[in-house]
């Protein structure tokens, strides 16, 4: 207890006897023995009972801190005698009991106008905020009322408290909406609203308040789209908007929102679309929670910039793809949840070598491959693969199968079955010729894949007369001529083809097949240059054998100049602007700036906006399978999977027939069966467009055509 003595210094000026275990209650007459008392300070104790009265006889009081201890009961302190005062801190008791009207204590504080903080936060005060709320002093400060049980809405009038640097009403019932007057705070740095029933709109101008560093807005009933001017906070250090109703994609520029923030919690929400590339941006970020909503794309390779991030939570989404090898770059990962997502592909190497990891969830998925038995994949509870079909190994624990060396569908894989005949035979002699006759096989299989004849349509090798080939390039006019190899120089030029035996609009894939053995001296010239340009992947420049990779580049580029309606010989792709650059790009900004219009037409309003979903991840699967590197690309069974994805997305969302889906998406319906047959209709088109002289071709729309 407070030893009864001092409350005889009748000089007294400060009373400060914080964080210690003084038990008891606060003596009554306090206020009438120490007139001259400006600031007493009782905080961190055990102090129980009420607040005397008299303290309000301490007329020259500035401060009471009497927060964090036992105090009960209402609030009888006539604080409008306390004309001087400037910190009120009750916060951490048991005042108020829960009864309406014990909030009416406040209206005598507007007579205290040098008030600068308010702290009535974690009691029991219920009921709404009497008027008086916005009539107190502009000089506050910090307003905390949080961690009670008032109700009501927010008033407007907050906005009159101009120099306001932190707002506290979470954990409270307020209803209502956000004031759209909070603006007007400019220095504001903390709002902390979560935990009410709050609904309606963020306000749109929010990023007007640009000393704005924490803002906690999660477990509220929120509804519309993130405001773009969150990009505008460049001092934002924490963002927590989960919990809510909020829809839409994420704004452009979004991840801008600060260089120094560390925590941006998006989870429980319904936001829609892909996680843009500039994520990259989040320098400083520690911990990223975009779980819970319906993200759809791919992994963004640009997390792997996020050196200092330690925990990434994407769990419940319909992300897809594999999962990038740029996060082998953050080194002090700790907590890592994909689960419950379209991931396929290998588990990546890098998982197990990253030492701080605690806790990684990747259940749930379509992962494949042999798990890994070192690192996080050690310790059984830190770790889930469950739900993932195909995977084998692993430690014991597990109880996954075995891994062995046959093919999916469970025949030996051909390639394994040649290795492991050379190791029993054994002899270098044995060994060249079985290499010989597998390469032979390989060879005849490749002719095999390319043998594509189109239905009913017959292509017989045409010769190009010289005559033709100079009208085309214009006399070989140095302005076609395109670069010198040792093949010669490389002309560019136009040639209208016409083919016959093909009806007019006839849904097929061309395929030009030969334009070569013909010289000079015979009035032609052969054309069969190696080169990139159309659907031909670069590597295929460097003289690179066909490989299916290269199937998988020439359907991305044909997938998006099918959904764009742009050729990749537009004169706007040059200079290494390519394609699927313009593609990538734009894609922040929605799928509506660059989708051909023709492809939304035939659809009602409300099937297009569905259907942006869905042309979004055609655009993403676009942009994967045209990637630079062949490594990096997708294979043919993956972009199987994400356009049956596509296809079943689309159909739960607007509840169209197969034959409407299909007929506004052929792409996103697709006939497994006729996968050798896609590979070779794209490779031939690709191979129709490896001269260097530009073929016009006018029948050339479709590329997949699945159960139509």
């Amino acid at each position: 207890m407070i030893p009864t003595s001092i409350f005889n210094l009748s000089l007294l000026t400060a009373l400060i006897l914080t964080s210690n275990q003084l038990r008891g209650s606060i003596p009554s007459d306090n206020g009438l023995n120490l007139p001259n008392l400006k600031r007493i300070r009782l905080s961190y104790n055990k102090f129980t009972g009420s607040i005397p009265v008299s303290m309000s006889n301490a007329s020259k009081l500035q401060a009471i801190d009497l927060q964090s201890n036992n105090l009960s009961g209402p609030i009888s302190v006539d604080f409008g005698r306390l004309q001087y005062l400037q910190i009120l801190r009750l916060s951490n008791n048991n005042l108020g009991f829960g009864d309406q009207g014990h909030l009416s204590f406040l209206d005598p504080l507007t007579n205290c106008s040098s008030l600068k903080i308010l702290d009535l936060g974690t009691n029991n005060f219920q009921g709404s905020l009497p008027r008086s709320i916005a009539n107190l002093s502009n000089e506050l400060t910090i307003i905390s009322l949080e961690d009670n049980q008032i109700s009501g809405s927010i008033p407007s009038e907050i906005s009159n408290y101009v120099n306001l640097i932190s707002l506290s009403l979470k954990g409270n019932k307020f209803t209502g909406i956000i004031p759209s007057e909070i603006v007007k705070l400019g220095k504001l740095q903390r709002v902390l609203l979560s935990n009410n029933r709050l609904s309606g709109n963020i306000p749109a101008s929010i990023g007007n308040l640009s000393f704005l560093d924490e803002i906690h807005l999660e477990d509220n009933e929120l509804q519309g789209t993130i405001p773009s001017g969150f990009g505008n906070c460049p001092m934002l250090v924490l963002l927590d908007l989960s919990q809510n109703h909020l829809s839409g994609t994420i704004p452009n520029k979004f991840f801008n929102i600060s260089p120094f923030s560390v925590k941006l919690n998006l989870s429980r929400n319904h936001l829609v679309g892909s996680l843009p590339a500039d994520i990259g941006a989040l320098k400083t970020i520690v911990e990223l929670d975009v779980s819970e909503n319906e993200f759809s794309g791919f992994i963004p390779a640009e997390l792997g910039n996020c050196i200092t991030l330690t925990s990434l939570y994407m769990q419940g989404n319909l992300i897809h793809g594999y999962i990038p090898q740029s996060l082998k770059y953050l080194k002090g990962m700790q907590h890592v949840d994909f689960s419950r997502n379209s991931l396929s592909e290998k588990l990546p190497n890098f998982l197990e070598t990253l030492k701080t990891l605690k806790y990684l969830n990747l259940s749930w998925n379509n992962l494949e491959g042999e798990v890994p038995m070192t690192g996080v994949f050690a310790n059984a509870n830190a770790f889930s693969v469950v739900g993932n079909k195909r995977l084998c190994g692993g430690i014991p624990e597990l109880q996954l199968p075995r891994c062995t060396q046959n093919g999916p569908n469970g025949t030996k894989n051909p390639y394994v079955a040649w290795v492991e005949l050379v190791i029993l035979i054994g002899s270098i002699q044995d060994l060249i010729i079985i290499t010989c006759v597998f390469q032979s096989w390989l060879r005849r299989k490749r002719r095999e894949s390319l043998s594509y004849s189109a239905s009913n349509v017959m292509i017989s090798p045409k010769k190009v007369s010289y005559e033709l080939l100079r009208q085309a390039t214009k006399g070989f006019s140095r302005i076609n001529l395109v670069s010198k190899s040792d093949f010669g120089l490389v002309y560019k030029g136009k040639i209208g083809l016409q083919y016959i035996g093909i009806p007019e609009g006839k849904k097929a894939a061309v395929a030009i097949k030969f334009i070569s053995e013909f010289s000079i001296t015979s009035q032609s010239i052969s054309t069969g240059f190696e080169g990139t340009t159309g659907y031909v992947p670069p590597e295929y420049g460097l003289g690179s054998m066909v490989s299916t990779k290269g199937d998988v580049y020439s359907y991305g580029i044909f997938l998006l100049e099918m959904l764009t309606g742009k050729k990749t010989i537009d004169p706007m792709f040059q200079k290494g602007f390519k394609l699927q650059n313009f593609v990538a790009n734009a894609l922040s900004d929605g799928v509506k700036e660059i989708v051909d219009p023709v492809n939304l037409h035939e659809l009602t309003r409300d099937d297009a906006a569905q259907a942006e979903d869905c042309l979004s991840i055609l655009f993403n699967i676009g942009v994967k399978c045209a990637l630079e590197l062949p490594q990096f690309r997708p294979d043919i069974s993956d972009i199987l999977s994400m356009l049956e994805t596509v296809r079943i997305i689309y159909k739960a969302n607007t509840g169209s027939t197969k034959a409407h889906a299909n007929k506004k998406f052929p792409s996103c319906s697709f006939d497994g069966s006729k996968k050798h047959e896609v590979a070779t209709t794209v490779r031939e088109q690709r191979d129709a467009s490896k001269f260097n002289i530009n073929v016009d071709i006018t029948v050339y729309h479709t590329v997949i055509y699945g159960s139509l």
